[in-house]
């Protein structure tokens, strides 16, 4: 799945799916008796939400979510270190050690 020509067809297969469900959702909607409006806002709630959840389940068993080796942050956390690409703030030690009491 991880070819350009694989994820367009992926794409296609999740929209028209949504696409599906979204007017679903909406007719059924309609037909319980909502007016017009609420019925395509209906709908639309049902359609952003597949996609979201589709593409959000794609992205997870393709590991692309997962971090890289190289690019971890402290301690091996996945997160950036503390100070990355910063200086470290003006602390001297004896204002430190002043205020912890020592």
């Amino acid at each position: 799945m991880h070819s350009d020509n694989n994820r367009a067809i992926w794409l296609a297969i999740t929209l028209l799916f949504a696409v599906v469900l979204g007017v679903g959702g909406g007719v059924l909607s309609w037909l319980g008796g909502l007016n017009i409006a609420n019925a395509v806002l209906a709908g639309f709630g049902a359609f952003a939400g597949t996609v979201l959840l589709i593409l959000a389940v794609m992205h997870f068993l393709t590991g692309a979510g997962a971090p890289r080796a190289g690019r971890r942050g402290a301690r091996g956390t996945g997160m950036r270190p503390r100070y990355a690409g910063r200086r470290e703030p003006d602390r001297p030690r004896e204002a430190a050690r002043s205020r912890r009491g020592g």
